[in-house]
């Protein structure tokens, strides 16, 4: 089982978030320091800087949300609550308290009793919330990775580099990755090849014949019951919609989808 206060290491590449303004970087861990977990200095070089030349940052972690890459997803490291800050709201906690207490029975407030959770039990259940989150989103995180290698054994390197391209349009956390990965995995199982989008045939590559045009009359001359007039509605790459203008044909049956060759003109 990981430890959340172990769990962002040297290496690692992270996300950092500051709290109070909502901007952030990418970079490298390079170490962290000593210290109560949830008051550490993290040392992070920043993307595209050089340790020599630039130097490195540190972030406390009270001053920042953390989130580092697992493979395929990137795992949010949940902040923890210090001894101090815990000693802080527990105080809070109870001023709140007696506050509302008088204002609710003040004739009878000096008898009644605030309840407030302990600093260290506050500090605990704390942590056991956290480490539960940490633990649910880094599972997920190794089940999307594990899934995104079976499927990259079974596609060409440049099939996996468009499924990752596909991917990177997700959200980058486990749950979404295992959805991806799960379902590209199933597609092959099925069909043999990944689910990768094919833009449809741009309107110049669309059929183009002398005689063929949207709303042209033609004749169906390969029709069931011998040859019969139609009108286009639309014209695709290979196949042509086409309205039977007969009126002893029900309007939901009039439209059949032909190729070139079912047409008389195309013998002209």
């Amino acid at each position: 089982m990981i430890e959340i206060e172990t769990y962002i290491q040297p290496g690692d590449q992270i996300t950092v978030v500051y709290r109070s303004s909502l901007e952030g970087f990418t970079g490298s861990v390079l170490e962290i320091s000593d210290g109560v977990p949830g008051a550490r200095e993290i040392t992070i070089v920043r993307s595209g800087h050089d340790l020599a030349e630039d130097g490195a940052i540190g972030v406390s972690e009270r001053n920042a949300i953390f989130t580092v890459q697992r493979g395929d997803a990137w795992v949010q490291v949940p902040p923890l609550l210090t001894p101090q800050e815990a000693e802080l709201k527990s105080a809070r906690n109870a001023a709140n308290q007696r506050k509302r207490i008088e204002q609710r029975t003040p004739l009878l407030a000096d008898q009644i009793a605030v309840e407030v959770i302990p600093p260290v039990e506050m500090v605990q259940r704390f942590r056991d919330g956290a480490q539960e989150h940490l633990q649910r989103d880094h599972e997920a995180a190794l089940q999307a990775t594990a899934l995104r290698t079976r499927v990259c054994d079974l596609v060409t390197s440049e099939q996996y580099e468009q499924l990752l391209n596909a991917r990177s349009r997700y959200p980058t956390t486990g749950l979404y990755g295992t959805y991806f990965w799960r379902r590209q995995f199933k597609h092959i199982e099925r069909t043999g090849q990944p689910d990768i989008f094919v833009p449809p045939p741009s309107v110049k590559e669309r059929l183009s014949l002398p005689w063929l045009s949207h709303d042209s009359k033609l004749t169906w001359v390969s029709a069931p019951f011998g040859p019969r007039r139609v009108r286009v509605l639309f014209v695709g790459s290979t196949c042509v919609l086409a309205q039977l203008l007969d009126r002893d044909v029900p309007l939901s049956q009039r439209n059949v989808w032909l190729h070139p060759a079912d047409f008389a003109e195309a013998a002209s």
